[in-house]
């Protein structure tokens, strides 16, 4: 989910287009490690276009590529990554989880996205250059 907006809009084609820092929230993917808790992370540039009716991008974090796909990452749910992705994220604190399981979401965000973007802004400042 997009906690700031950098740029929003359409293509000429009508498709549209969107852009800022982007709060993905994540799993393991191996099967073995699926009860591990929700952690989360931030992309600071993210670029999603209209593919159909999905919004989608391709990004880089910490030197893994990922495809992104609606709120989340996974359209409202936690994007599965590798065990190295999910170990240098940060944990979602459980009442944001409740609050997500509870937000009544459907393929995005629910009742929880605000408190999710405060969170993240808190937790995942920009740096300034140089830092």
């Amino acid at each position: 989910m997009f906690i700031t907006n950098r740029q929003r809009g359409y293509t000429r084609d009508g498709q549209q287009t969107a852009r800022g820092r982007f709060l993905v929230l994540c799993q393991p993917e191996a099967w073995e490690d699926r009860n591990m808790p929700i952690r989360a992370f931030v992309i600071n540039d993210v670029r999603m276009k209209q593919l159909g009716q999905f919004m989608v991008a391709n990004a880089k974090w910490k030197g893994h590529k990922l495809t992104l796909s609606g709120t989340y990452g996974n359209d409202g749910l936690p994007r599965s990554v590798a065990r190295e992705v999910y170990d240098l994220a940060k944990e979602l604190p459980p009442e944001l989880v409740k609050a997500w399981n509870e937000g009544e979401g459907w393929n995005g965000a629910g009742k929880e996205a605000e408190a999710m973007i405060v969170w993240a802004l808190k937790e995942f400042p920009m740096k300034k250059i140089g830092q």
